[in-house]
């Protein structure tokens, strides 16, 4: 019997695939001219990022990571998402193109809750077929392109930006409004 592919290994949630990404000497992770943080959807989608992490057991900076890379890259494909046309859907930019309805259906997946859970599912199968200790940017390659074998500039980015963290927001908690001296910085999550 032939072995599975990786997409019928996700879809299936088949739990004995093994994935395999090699480091990339050449991948790039650094924020390219066209990632429009302003376009993070993070804060937005809090609440369903912390539940659908409890349900599924996924690192919710994981998560936040992928929703914050293609929110701030894939606003392009929003004229497609008024008539139905993209072949992804944000803010997890599932594939539904590729997927199907394994995730849920077109329409299910323009629910917040839906789409965010249904990238997470994606990302929990994906874990449970890389070695134990995988990296952001192995996981994040395999999300953007399950056939991968080694990590892309987009695992490479989305790696960068769960370790620096670019939804946190950074408040001056005794700022003085008279002399602008603050102290105290507090990073908020959203």
């Amino acid at each position: 019997m032939a072995n599975p592919s990786f997409k019928d290994c996700i879809a299936k949630n088949i739990k004995s695939c093994t994935f395999k990404v090699s480091p990339s000497k050449t991948a790039d992770g650094s924020e390219p001219f066209f990632e429009l943080s302003a376009f993070s959807e993070v804060a937005r989608h809090a609440a369903n990022i912390d539940k659908v992490s409890r349900e599924l057991n996924v690192d919710a900076d994981l998560i936040i990571s992928i929703m914050y890379m293609e929110t701030t890259h894939g606003y392009y494909d929003a004229p497609l998402s008024l008539f139905g046309t993209n072949k992804s859907i944000l803010p997890m930019n599932v594939n539904v193109a590729y997927w199907g309805d394994v995730f849920g259906t077109r329409k299910d997946l323009q629910k917040p809750y839906e789409n965010i859970r249904a990238g997470g599912m994606i990302l929990q199968r994906i874990i449970s077929n890389l070695p134990v200790g995988a990296s952001v940017s192995q996981i994040a390659t395999l999300y953007n392109n399950i056939n991968a074998s080694t990590v892309s500039d987009y695992g490479a980015r989305v790696q960068r930006i769960y370790e620096t963290k670019p939804w946190l927001k950074k408040e001056n908690v005794d700022n003085n409004p008279l002399t602008g001296q603050g102290g105290t910085v507090r990073n908020r999550r959203y």
